[in-house]
């Protein structure tokens, strides 16, 4: 279970029964950082110093399709964003996603990416949705532009032989 840490010099102590633990570093700005770290009965773990990366951000402006800017509009981003349609993404589904709202300008900044490639959408209720862009694997950190554009649905079924072929992709 995530713990938040609050310390002005980095330092944590925390209480642990012997076994063998996986500890994750992760916070705003930051890649997240992982270890194994292994408590012995009876006895302090030092776990040393974890030095984390600063890690690549992305920042952009949402506009509409007139060119105003986007306040309160929802921007995701990660590794894999999954979704059924009716909302953005799916948080629980998507790997290594992250999301925040935009200012009063349009504008966003989401940081502590690795440098794998990522997936960035935009979208806000009653205004639209921006088309997904796929970044490459890169440490550098883009700006981009991000147009919402009215949606509209598309139905239909899938089937095989005739017949309706559940749980297709």
């Amino acid at each position: 279970t995530p713990l938040p840490i609050v310390s002005k010099d980095g330092a944590f102590s925390l209480p642990a029964t012997a076994g063998t633990y996986p500890l994750t570093v992760s916070g705003p700005g930051f890649v997240s950082t992982s270890k194994d770290v292994t408590v012995q009965e009876g006895k302090d773990t030092d776990v040393g110093t974890i030095s984390v990366n600063p890690g690549r951000s992305i920042s952009a402006r949402v506009i509409d399709e007139h060119g105003a800017p986007v306040a309160k509009a929802v921007v995701a981003a990660g590794a894999l964003l999954t979704g059924g349609g009716a909302e953005l993404y799916i948080k629980d589904e998507s790997i290594m996603a992250k999301d925040t709202e935009t200012d009063a300008n349009g504008r966003f900044v989401l940081d502590g990416f690795s440098p794998a490639p990522l997936t960035v959408i935009a979208g806000k209720e009653n205004v639209g949705r921006s088309e997904s862009v796929r970044l490459p694997p890169s440490p550098e950190s883009p700006t981009l532009g991000l147009v919402l554009a009215a949606t509209a649905s598309l139905q239909g079924k899938i089937t095989r032989e005739g017949k309706p072929l559940p749980e297709a992709l």
